[in-house]
């Protein structure tokens, strides 16, 4: 009897536990269908009909944007409800839903604030809440524990930038809010961080120090604030960066380089974010020179310090740039010749050199530059004329050259036919090009139109007169020939092709003495092609269009004398 009425104990306590087990998850079931419907009902305009399902003739996890688990009884884990463009508010209910993973609710109209109720959500992994008119300020998600991703950009939340964080964050994305205050140094502290923007805000102060220890970050964007102080210099440790914005802010001082630090201690440079594609400082108060590390970067596709006041040149290591196909340095004091070598990073879409200090000639190399679109070299001391290659780029689609000291005849074909896709006023030494451009024509130079306004024969015109010869010997044709018309010279019809082609247009009798023989070594032929770039090198520089250009007639002599002493030694 005693046995009977032990297992009767026993099963009297199973059968109540069963009970309590039944009752709480029906309670829980239940709790998620009712918050559900409060949520709908804090929902005053649905277009779409997206919550028309949201009824009791089916079950809550066959509603539309409803995920649910799939044990029993079922919970809700998803709500997906973007681009529905739902106004109203997000219920408070939200925060019952304890078994809630995923929250979605980008492009639609929701106001009023983020209840702070989704800060005990748990379980929660991702909440985004991008481009809705919520306001009020950031409640603390530092109890979702589970928290990886927080998206509340295009909204018009307000107050301080959120201090209470969880630590295992991965992305974080405030961009175009109205948040003030200042960075967070704690922010150092989500060791897991990702990705981080905060762009488009009144945020205030330095960037932190403590950031520095964020070496997984792989996007920093922090553009279109009222940040100041130094350049800051933490963002050199993140190593995995791949983009980082900057722009309008207040940040001063020069730019690091292995060559000039900062000063304090720090321990790496641009060259060590490996991973880089994108580096955005324009519109600061940055000074000194761009920093000939960066070009090192493998991945590096754009780069923007427009709008700062750096100096000096541009390094010829930009050409290591094989994968930049965006280069703005438009607004600085940049001087110094364009580096020939950016004809090297064929993959160059879109280049703004415009507003510096720029000098000597536009390079012809840029004519390798196959997909370039965009082309801005406005307002420099850029001389000389401009080169016909850039009228073989097809997809060159708009060029700016206005405002430089060009001189010489306009291209005529690709861009320069369409005169609304160029611009070339502003260089007072241009002539001839389309008809729309209304440039003064382009008369030959021979040696009787180079006098002086005085009517004597200046030095300059001499030298002038002295290359024209020196061209003539090599080509055997006058500067008169019928071909030289439309703009093209003599001193045109060599440039454009050398030094690759000189083959082509140099006096044929000249090219067979060096095939006269057969068994004439390889190495004197091309001694002999060397000697004639050489000599036809020394008429295009006696050629130039102004006179300042020239070398003098002194130079031209020795240079002449030096190529047949080596020939003569060699041969």
């Amino acid at each position: 009897m005693k046995v009977t009425t032990t297992a009767g104990h026993f099963l009297l306590v199973l059968l109540a536990s069963i009970s309590h087990s039944v009752i709480c998850s029906t309670s829980g079931n239940e709790t998620d269908r009712l918050s559900l419907l409060e949520f709908k009902n804090a929902i005053s305009v649905d277009p779409h009909q997206a919550l028309i399902s949201w009824n009791d003739s089916n079950h809550f996890c066959s509603w539309e944007g409803v995920s649910c688990s799939s044990k029993n009884p079922p919970r809700v884990t998803s709500i997906n409800l973007i681009n529905q463009n739902l106004q109203g508010n997000i219920s408070p209910s939200l925060g019952n839903l304890t078994f809630l993973m995923h929250l979605s609710l980008v492009n639609n109209r929701l106001t009023r604030q983020i209840p702070s109720s989704l800060g005990r959500l748990r379980r929660l992994q991702s909440l985004y809440l991008s481009n809705n008119m919520l306001q009020g300020i950031i409640p603390s998600f530092a109890n979702c524990s589970g928290l990886r991703k927080l998206w509340l950009d295009h909204n018009e939340l307000a107050g301080e930038f959120p201090g209470d964080l969880p630590l295992g964050l991965e992305e974080l994305n405030l961009s175009f809010n109205n948040l003030i205050g200042t960075i967070p140094s704690k922010l150092g502290n989500l060791k897991a961080l990702k990705k981080f923007r905060c762009a488009f805000n009144d945020i205030d102060g330095t960037v932190p120090g403590e950031l520095a220890a964020l070496r997984g970050m792989e996007l920093l964007s922090i553009t279109d604030n009222r940040l100041s102080g130094g350049f800051p210099e933490v963002i050199l440790n993140m190593s995995a960066l791949v983009a980082f914005g900057l722009c309008y802010n207040n940040f001063s001082g020069e730019l690091p380089s292995e060559a000039n630090q900062f000063i304090g201690n720090i321990p790496s440079s641009f060259g060590n974010l490996q991973f880089l594609t994108t580096l955005t400082i324009s519109r600061n108060n940055l000074h000194g020179s761009v920093p000939k590390e960066i070009f090192s970067i493998p991945t590096l596709a754009q780069l923007g310090f427009a709008f700062n006041n750096l100096s000096g040149e541009l390094p010829a290591e930009v050409g290591n740039a094989k994968n930049l196909w965006n280069l703005q340095l438009s607004s600085n004091n940049l001087s110094g010749d364009i580096p020939d070598t950016l004809g090297n990073c064929e993959t160059l879409q879109e280049v703004l050199l415009d507003e510096n200090n720029f000098s000597g000639h536009i390079p012809t190399s840029f004519g390798k530059l196959i997909v370039l679109r965009l082309l801005g070299l406005s307002h420099n001391q850029l001389s000389g004329s401009i080169p016909a290659s850039l009228g073989d780029l097809q997809l060159l689609q708009q060029l700016d050259l206005s405002f430089n000291h060009l001189t010489g005849q306009v291209p005529t074909k690709g861009i320069f036919k369409n005169s609304t896709a160029m611009r070339i006023d502003g260089n007072m030494g241009l002539c001839g090009g389309a008809p729309e451009l209304q440039l003064p024509e382009c008369p030959i130079r021979t040696s009787n139109k180079k006098c002086s306004e005085g009517g004597q024969v200046s030095t300059a015109s001499d030298v002038f007169s002295f290359g024209v010869v020196l061209l003539e010997l090599f080509i055997r044709r006058r500067p008169t020939d019928d071909m030289f018309k439309d703009g093209l010279s003599i001193a045109k019809h060599v440039e454009v092709n050398f030094p690759d082609r000189i083959l082509e247009i140099v006096d044929p009798q000249l090219q067979q003495e060096l095939d006269l023989c057969q068994e004439t070594p390889m190495a004197v032929k091309e001694k002999g092609v060397h000697c004639f770039r050489s000599v036809l090198n020394i008429g295009l520089c006696c050629t130039k269009p102004t006179p300042s250009e020239r070398i003098s007639i002194q130079e031209a002599s020795a240079k002449l004398h030096g190529i047949k002493d080596a020939y003569l030694r060699e041969n």
